[in-house]
């Protein structure tokens, strides 16, 4: 019996559950099975780990504030079992925007006590944008004209990386394809230009931890995918998969304003290991990501719970030719 270990070894089970607070006791996620699509139901389950001891219940509840989100059942209520993982099912639907999403709020209760756990909820990867062909050529020089985003849709929602919500200070992209090569063009709204902390660094120096700009790419079926930054200061970064000492064959540059600042990218789909063939259509994993240190606010386009290296939460670019 673990209560009994805990107890012989004269640790008080009150203090063993405490460290339930911070999940170092109980492990449990929240996911949603299969693609987000609105005015659907959703699937969702809740998985808790083993029980560290007997007699723990777990009550869930959800947060549905300034959400469109619903559930069923809206609570549920269930006994952990110490032999194996315990998964709870809830069914999910939403209209218009997907975020803000509902939040889990999961609690353990012994004894009478109440140990609230902290749970995010997981989506699979479900954003997808066209990469469509572009009008004209794009000079790469920091500055997006009108005639290189003519015809280009302007992307929006950046989300916090820690939270299912919308960043504070929103970012907004152009996504095309001129010849064989991909073209970001980036606005990182700023409303405290003057605090910007301009570095001055080598190529792949420690860009990622300025103001900046990156992008992820992968080929579909790949096992390598490939990093680009760019910081304020139009300082490069790049890498395949961690590896920084991988250099690729891109522009890029970056301009300020009083009230943003920009970023351009134009990436050889070569680089990523194949070769784009005129009028060849193609799918890619996609990612866009900043770091805004004045705000203290790392945002993403496709959000990645955790690391932004992990490709499987990448979104969908559908390379389009006219």
């Amino acid at each position: 019996d673990k209560k009994g270990a805990s107890e012989e070894k004269g640790v008080p089970v009150d203090d063993v559950l405490a460290t339930l607070r911070l999940e170092r006791g109980l492990h449990a996620e929240a996911l949603i099975d299969g693609p987000v699509v609105p005015n659907t139901v959703l699937s969702c389950k809740v998985v808790l780990g083993k029980a560290p001891f007997k007699d723990i219940t777990c009550n869930i509840s959800w947060d549905r504030e300034k959400t469109t989100w619903h559930v069923k059942p809206k609570e549920a209520s269930v006994a952990l079992d110490t032999e194996k993982k315990t998964v709870l099912r809830f069914s999910m639907d939403y209209w218009g925007n997907e975020y803000p999403v509902l939040k889990p709020l999961v609690t353990l209760e012994y004894r009478g006590k109440k140990y609230p756990l902290k749970v995010d909820l997981k989506l699979p990867a479900f954003r997808e944008l066209a990469i469509t062909e572009m009008n004209n050529f794009p000079r790469i020089d920091g500055e997006i004209t009108e005639a290189e985003s003519e015809g280009l849709v302007l992307h929006a929602g950046f989300l916090k990386d820690d939270a299912n919500e919308e960043a504070l200070i929103q970012t907004k992209f152009y996504c095309g394809v001129f010849g064989q090569s991909i073209y970001v063009g980036i606005i990182n709204m700023e409303p405290e230009m003057e605090k910007m902390v301009i570095t001055e660094r080598k190529r792949d120096e420690d860009v990622w931890m300025d103001d900046c700009d990156e992008v992820f790419l992968m080929l579909p079926g790949a096992e390598d995918y490939f990093q680009f930054i760019i910081n304020a200061a139009g300082q490069k970064y790049d890498g395949r998969n961690k590896d920084k000492t991988w250099d690729g064959n891109w522009q890029g540059a970056a301009k300020r304003y009083e009230d943003r600042w920009t970023a351009e990218f134009l990436l050889p789909v070569k680089m990523l290991g194949k070769d784009l063939e005129p009028g060849e259509d193609l799918v890619v994993k996609i990612n866009i990501c900043r770091n805004n240190p004045i705000h203290q606010e790392y945002s993403q386009w496709s959000r990645t719970y955790g690391s932004s290296h992990r490709p499987e939460y990448f979104g969908k670019g559908i390379i389009l030719r006219k």
